[in-house]
């Protein structure tokens, strides 16, 4: 019966051993534990199963032992199962190798050391070769020298002026060299000095073309900005809804005599847009300045109109709060009739310009009334809608002429910038 299994580390052959092949005591002891455990088990009727699980049941701390060179401190005296035994000894033979690879590896060792022994006895022969080889009559030597002293120092004294006429001749070459280099050195200052003010005049003239450059691009972008702005909408905020129009906040609207102030300080508005058109308008068609009938004289909203045929004055605005709002109504009323004759020369200048007549569809401009809403102002009314809605077309007018004009300038200015005219 085979009770121990080992795999040699180097011919991997299984080999089965005996618990008689071990030494007499290792045999002895482990036969011993052998008995001593089935006595416990007896005695104290524990289960053999619960002692294979938990060995820990029978140990206590064990003495230092070893016997054959194998360390058996795994050994609990008298309390040890024998399956901790047979394990200590199986990690002991995890590292056993065979008889016979152990001769093989006894026998190659051997081989192994005859060879390095051969080795060195042949370096030792060889040592003694170049031992004697190395042997020199020194006194032949000492001969060799005083017989050759002679013709030596005359060498020597030869080969040293030789050697001072070179040495002063590389002297010479040197400091020449060394002139050389310094006016090499002094054309190369010189160029890179050169060098470094064109450099400096082409990175400033490269600044200088890079500023001129931007500030042409800053000039285009102005010219775009302003052929393509509108100056007059930006004075004068137009707005329409659909009941009034809005100029510059004023709402041109007449709600139970209470908006006289608002209509007055809009009909200042009103009145200076239209005298800026009608400024604008004769410069394009080329008119020159002539004796009007009618003149505009803008002073907020105390604005008003001077008719030269008549000699009178034409305002917006009541000065006299003790007059009542009939006196207010006819006297605006007189100022916005006058107005409307200025409007007409007006209309008729920017139909020369565009071209056609009327320039908006049905927006007819009569004698006291626009688009057939009568410019008239009814105080009787609470709400006066008729002029209301007069007021409203009068914006949308002046806001038309005003794209009209600005456009047929900013077409100029492009013409003249592009050197057309």
């Amino acid at each position: 019966m085979n009770d121990f299994s080992f795999v040699c580390k180097y011919c991997n052959k299984l080999y089965e051993i005996s618990l008689n092949e071990f030494d007499e005591p290792i045999r002895n002891l482990i036969l011993k534990v052998k008995e001593i455990e089935k006595d416990n088990i007896s005695k104290s009727q524990t289960s053999p199963i619960l002692i294979n699980k938990d060995p820990n049941l029978l140990l206590q701390k064990p003495p230092n032992m070893e016997i054959n060179g194998i360390d058996m401190s795994f050994v609990k005296v008298d309390r040890v199962s024998v399956r901790e035994i047979i394990t200590n000894i199986n990690m002991i033979l995890e590292n056993k190798i065979c008889d016979f690879c152990y001769r093989e590896l006894a026998k190659i060792n051997k081989e192994e050391i005859n060879k390095i022994n051969e080795e060195i006895n042949q370096m030792e022969k060889i040592k003694n070769i170049l031992k004697k080889e190395m042997e020199v009559d020194y006194k032949e030597v000492d001969e060799e020298i005083i017989k050759n002293k002679s013709d030596d120092a005359k060498l020597q004294e030869s080969a040293s002026k030789r050697l001072n006429e070179d040495t002063i001749k590389l002297e010479n070459e040197f400091d020449n060299n060394v002139e050389k280099l310094k006016e090499i050195n002094l054309e190369e200052k010189k160029i890179l000095n050169e060098i470094n003010e064109l450099n400096i005049n082409t990175f400033l003239s490269s600044k200088e073309y890079e500023l001129e450059k931007s500030i042409q691009q800053k000039n285009q972008f102005e010219q775009f900005c302003l052929l393509n702005s509108n100056i007059l909408e930006s004075l004068f905020e137009i707005r329409v809804n659909e009941k009034y129009g809005i100029i510059n906040g004023c709402k041109m609207i007449f709600k139970n005599y209470s908006s006289f102030n608002e209509i007055f300080a809009g009909w200042g508005h009103i009145l200076y847009l239209t005298k800026i058109l009608n400024v604008k308008a004769k410069k394009n068609l080329k008119i020159l300045d002539e004796n009007d009938t009618f003149k505009i004289y803008n002073v907020g909203d105390y604005s008003y109109i001077y008719n030269s045929n008549e000699n009178q004055k034409y305002f917006f605005f009541e000065k006299n709060s003790d007059l009542n709002d009939n006196l207010k109504a006819k006297k605006l009323n007189q100022s916005m009739i006058q107005y409307l004759q200025i409007l007409k020369d007006l209309d008729n200048k920017i139909n020369k310009i565009t071209g056609t007549s009327p320039g908006l569809k049905n927006f007819i401009i009569k004698q006291k009334s626009i688009n057939n809403y009568s410019i008239e102002l009814n105080i009787y009314l609470p709400d006066d809608n008729d002029w209301v809605l007069c007021m409203k077309s009068l914006l949308i007018l002046l806001k038309y002429y005003i794209n009209i004009i600005v456009t047929k300038e900013n077409e100029e200015m492009k013409n003249i910038l592009e050197n057309k005219i």
